[in-house]
């Protein structure tokens, strides 16, 4: 039996971020991503039709962009105040935002055909997140490389916060009243077919909302441990489609290397 508090406190689920970023001077909200630490430096990568409007980047989402680096789990939203806000939040690297910004097309995604940004963040007071994929360690070096393939029929779960559990409530005034912040966890069965690997819906009367959960982090949990499956990519009302981990990471690595030696 899978309990979970051992879901809620893997390392998996606690990597993912939601995407929030304030335009017009309203706060929104645009899908999941995740964080990773990688030669020292700490990146937020999400899905680039998560930044993006009709295929174009939209820079106002990443100059608004802000990160809450605990989950609400771990965060009394009552002990929050604009006071201290920035104890709580991290930012895009100024130096970053110069520079040319980009995404990478993920390798041997044919059919799905997506593309990942990674971007470098930091916190004030040398804040570092709380919960990331460290791929400077041993172990997720060789693990990522060892690209360990989905199992079909395996237990999957996916990781994400749904527009539908992460709704912000406004006052008449345009005064934010209320920011939900709940994580979401779907479970199903992997399957692979002619496009590729998806986690399908075993309970026919559970739908899955997962408007907003693109980007979030797929995982098997094994002994009470998690273990780094994928990132959904795409979903339905019956299936979530996900990108194997080691093609993602590959195409993060990559983007970020060819970043650093431009620079």
């Amino acid at each position: 039996m899978i309990k979970m508090k051992d879901i809620y406190e893997s390392i998996c689920c606690k990597s993912i971020r939601k995407i929030m970023y304030i335009s017009d001077s309203f706060v929104a909200i645009s899908g999941t991503g995740f964080i990773i630490k990688f030669q020292e430096k700490f990146y937020f990568c999400c899905l680039y039709h998560c930044m993006s409007n009709e295929g174009k980047f939209e820079k106002n989402k990443l100059f608004g962009l802000s990160i809450l680096y605990k989950t609400y789990l771990e965060i009394d939203p009552k002990t929050i105040s604009e006071s201290n806000v920035a104890n709580y939040v991290l930012f895009p690297n100024p130096e970053q935002i110069t520079k040319e910004f980009c995404s990478s097309k993920i390798d041997d995604d044919l059919m799905l055909d997506e593309e990942f940004i990674p971007i470098e963040i930091i916190g004030e007071n040398e804040l570092i997140p709380c919960g990331y994929l460290d791929f400077d360690i041993e172990y997720w070096s060789n693990y990522l490389f060892s690209e360990k393939k989905p199992i079909e029929n395996e237990i999957l779960l996916v990781c994400g916060f749904p527009f539908s559990d992460n709704e912000i409530d406004y006052t008449d005034d345009g005064e934010i009243k209320k920011v939900s912040h709940q994580v979401h966890i779907y479970a199903g069965k992997c399957k692979k077919d002619d496009i590729g690997f998806f986690v399908e819906k075993e309970d026919k009367n559970v739908s899955f909302d997962c408007n907003g959960v693109s980007g979030g982090i797929v995982m098997r949990m094994i002994d009470g441990h998690s273990e780094w499956v994928g990132i959904a990519v795409r979903a339905n009302n019956d299936i979530i489609r996900f990108i194997p981990y080691y093609l993602v990471a590959k195409s993060i690595i990559q983007n970020i290397l060819n970043r650093n030696q431009q620079a």
